[in-house]
């Protein structure tokens, strides 16, 4: 196996290597068809080693390697329209990356013309949210993508799987074949009119997997929806998305079929179109609706406003307004309830030019089931970009928790911000930039305040079209009253030449190392990690 990954990787340099002599083109086998080859190449190789108390680590001791491989083929033809595939490779021996030596990561092919859009392998259709949002390995069929009015239908069907090794081998752990297969249905009167029908049917093979190892019992579900977006003129516009869900949570015992659904309506309002718009959105969403190929979380109701002014082009206001809740069948016991409104001021005056200022509060309130909760912010914010490389900003945040629930405290946080940013562009395309972020937090509470300090300073200078410098140093230190003060930092140094001054070939030298600390009541505890990595990517 390893002789297959090396040779993996000596196609990449190779490929590499053709491409640069080339100017950066892959001359086609068969240049008559006029096929089109795009890609991208990164190879990789790094040492690694840890010193200190090891256990506190994940990183793996060792040499390593990555290859990964993007490869883009494409063939234009006058009558039978755009043919192509893409798929995309990797090689390594880093377990923290895969644990599989050789892996394809993503495959697809794909045929387009004027009347349909089809496509083969790795494919994603996102329709009604409810219904049918989600990735498989399959096909798909598009008709009438193109027209602007009229009809435009779409099919999918396939399988879900996590890697294109469990479609030809059983691996650990393995989840059951999850089949399905989706419809969606749209018709279109004008720009911003429309309204689609989504069907989508899913299935776990219980024959496959392994049940007890990952704990399923198999699941079917069939899905139908309606969603609708509709522009009624300049100040209304109004949104529907409903679905209605008959699915079997048990398929090994037989279970009885569910049936539930879920709506939401959105309101989008245009009173005044330069200055006010308002927003409202209502949802509901059955305690039993678990779609398996859609997205809705379960036993919900809540009302939303989101409203916008502007005063002038200068100031604007915001107000979002949330409330929601759960137990909406009752068999919960007790119910629920967050209560969530924010308030915001943005002020970009004329005499800051690119800078604005503002303040931000909120207040949210959680109820219900133990979970008591009152939460108060608010931020003052400032930011500055000069005309003269310079960007400045600030920020100051006060957060007041009060938390009612069993085993918590209550806490006042004062969080301080700050960035200091400039750039420099010199002649023959040298630029140099630095940016500086601080971030200070005091904690107070009753179990023993906490202070809590980070800084990250990133320098860079570019020597022309061919050499880049980078520097980044990021340190967080934690101090604890009643508990353990820790100590992180990271750092890295990083070379890179991009051969002909062509920006889409790299070649890297990276020298990083991250520091953790912390001194435990029963063992101190310190580790260095080290990272010495040479890397070479290109596109071609």
């Amino acid at each position: 196996m390893k002789r297959v990954i090396w040779t993996f990787i000596v196609c990449g340099i190779l490929c590499s290597f053709v491409s640069i002599v080339a100017g950066g083109e892959v001359p086609s086998v068969k240049p008559e068809e006029k096929w089109k080859v795009r890609g991208q190449s990164a190879t990789y190789f790094n040492v690694k080693k840890t010193e200190g108390e090891a256990d506190g680590t994940a990183l793996n001791d060792g040499e390593f390697y990555r290859q990964e491989l993007s490869f883009y083929l494409s063939k234009d033809r006058e009558k039978q329209g755009k043919l192509g595939f893409d798929f995309r490779v990797r090689a390594t021996n880093d377990e923290q990356i895969d644990s599989k030596e050789l892996r394809l990561l993503y495959f697809r092919g794909y045929r387009y013309t004027k009347e349909s859009r089809s496509e083969l392998g790795d494919i994603a259709a996102s329709y009604n949210p409810y219904v049918f949002s989600t990735s498989l390995k399959g096909v798909k069929l598009d008709l009438g993508q193109n027209k602007r009015t009229g009809f435009k239908t779409s099919f999918v069907g396939g399988v879900q799987k996590a890697t294109w090794q469990e479609m030809v081998t059983t691996v650990d752990n393995e989840q059951p074949d999850r089949w399905l297969g989706g419809a969606n249905v749209e018709y279109v009167k004008d720009a911003g009119q429309s309204v689609a029908f989504t069907v989508a049917m899913a299935r776990d093979k219980v024959e496959s997997g392994d049940y007890e190892e990952v704990n399923s019992l198999g699941a079917s579900a069939v899905n139908g929806g309606i969603d609708a977006d509709w522009r009624f003129n300049r100040y209304l516009t109004g949104k529907a998305t409903m679905a209605l869900m008959q699915g079997i949570d048990n398929l090994q015992d037989d279970h009885a079929a569910k049936t539930s659904h879920a709506v939401k309506l959105r309101l989008l309002t245009k009173p005044l179109p330069r200055s006010l718009r308002s927003n409202f959105t209502y949802e509901y969403v059955d305690p039993n609706f678990q779609p398996l190929v859609g997205s809705g979380a379960a036993d919900r109701e809540r009302f939303e406003n989101d409203t916008s002014y502007y005063f002038d082009r200068q100031l604007k206001f915001r107000m979002t307004l949330k409330y929601s809740r759960d137990n909406l069948d009752g068999q919960l016991g007790d119910t629920q309830s967050i209560s969530d409104g924010t308030f915001y001021c943005d002020y970009r005056p004329d005499f800051l030019k690119r800078g604005e200022m503002g303040l931000r509060f909120q207040t949210k309130a959680m109820d219900g089931r133990g979970a008591d909760l009152g939460y108060n912010e608010g931020e003052l914010y400032i930011n500055l970009i000069p005309k003269t490389g310079w960007r400045l900003g600030g920020a100051y945040i006060y957060t007041n928790v009060d938390d009612d629930a069993v085993g918590a405290v209550d806490q006042k946080i004062n969080t301080l911000r700050g960035t200091v940013g400039w750039k420099k562009r010199f002649s023959n395309d040298h630029l140099f930039r630095s940016t500086l972020n601080l971030d200070y937090k005091l904690i107070d509470q009753v179990m023993g305040d906490q202070s809590k300090v980070g800084g990250k300073i990133d320098l860079g200078y570019d020597a022309g079209k061919h050499w880049t410098f980078d520097i980044l140093a990021q340190t967080t230190n934690s101090n604890r009253k009643f508990a353990d003060d820790t100590d992180y930092g990271a750092y890295q140094a990083r070379a890179g030449y991009h051969p002909w001054g062509d920006a889409s070939k790299s070649i890297r030298l990276t020298a990083e190392q991250r520091r953790y600390s912390s001194d435990s009541t029963t063992s101190d505890q310190t580790y260095h990690e080290n990272i010495l990595e040479l890397s070479y990517l290109f596109s071609f």
